[in-house]
């Protein structure tokens, strides 16, 4: 954190004592002023906007070239301004990542709670049939198990979107149904595996190393350079399928719906396990309570 503000604080000094850069022609001074109109942005003072705005010529700068290399078909996706295009990339990797292995199976014990399940075991590893038949392609939309997109927000909570979103349609009445959380299914951390389950269970969280996917606009991600050992965000695998002979994985993010495919990102399958996707996935598994825990919940109730 204390990078980070050194960072702005630097940045700010640069904004406020230097012209705007030979770059920043009135075609940004336009969009700079449509993009505040359309994400609603607004600052606390010149000093600060003239930061953002030095920050969204940057990112802009960085979208352009990358879309000209869409154009020309060089790469499978592309990017567009968005509501983080004003943030330092570290910046916003502060805010917005909250997925941390060694802690997010004990945040989401505690998170559980409410279901009333005193242990949670996240030894448990399912194993798959190898070479399981399982479909070409899969959307768990179209099931209607998936719930819609939402925000998460400054607060680095996308362990719990991601989390709650594999059981998202399981809301019940404790009076009607007498269920608890027994434990969390690790899922082997290769892509066959992750394919079958998404396919045989439903929605899978999962977790990835984020930091190409702050401008994604739409397209198949595939980033070379996306470290699979530095997990930091938390999603939903809902899906996968083939496009143009393509495969990808069909992921839900919390960002709300004005990011990326309307809320989702396409990642390339198959790529050596691409930003980690298939190397911290599980599911939760879901108990029914014996005669003797209903008979001791009605006593409570």
């Amino acid at each position: 954190m204390n990078t980070l503000l050194c960072v702005l604080s630097c940045l700010l000094t640069l904004a406020i004592s230097s012209p705007s850069p030979t770059w920043f022609d009135l075609t940004f001074s336009a969009e700079w002023d449509a993009f505040k109109q359309d994400y609603n942005k607004t600052y606390e003072s010149d000093e600060v906007e003239n930061l953002r705005k030095f920050i969204f010529a940057e990112n802009k700068k960085e979208i352009d070239d990358h879309n000209e290399l869409y154009a020309r078909g060089f790469t499978t996706y592309s990017k567009s301004v968005n509501q983080f295009t004003d943030l330092l990339k570290i910046e916003f990797a502060a805010q917005y990542f909250g997925y941390n292995s060694s802690t997010s199976r004990e945040d989401n014990k505690s998170s559980n709670s409410s279901l009333d399940s005193s242990d949670y075991d996240y030894d448990n590893y399912h194993e798959f049939t190898p070479d399981l038949e399982v479909p070409t392609s899969v959307d768990w939309r179209k099931a209607h198990v998936v719930t819609r997109v939402k925000d998460q927000g400054r607060c680095g909570s996308c362990w719990a979107f991601s989390a709650t979103g594999t059981s998202a349609k399981c809301k019940f009445n404790k009076k009607d149904f007498k269920v608890k959380l027994k434990g969390y299914h690790i899922i082997p951390a290769d892509e066959n595996s992750l394919r079958d389950a998404v396919a045989a269970i439903g929605p899978i969280s999962v977790a990835i190393n984020g930091y190409g996917i702050m401008d994604y606009s739409q397209g198949i991600y595939d980033n070379p350079n996306c470290d699979g050992q530095r997990l930091n965000h938390a999603m939903l695998l809902i899906g996968y399928g083939i496009e143009k002979d393509i495969p990808y994985w069909l992921v839900k993010n919390s960002w709300g719906a004005q990011w990326g495919e309307k809320g989702y990102i396409r990642m390339r399958r198959n790529r050596n396990n691409l930003c980690g996707i298939a190397s911290a996935a599980s599911h939760p598994e879901i108990q029914q309570n014996s005669e003797e825990e209903e008979e001791e919940e009605n006593l409570i109730n």
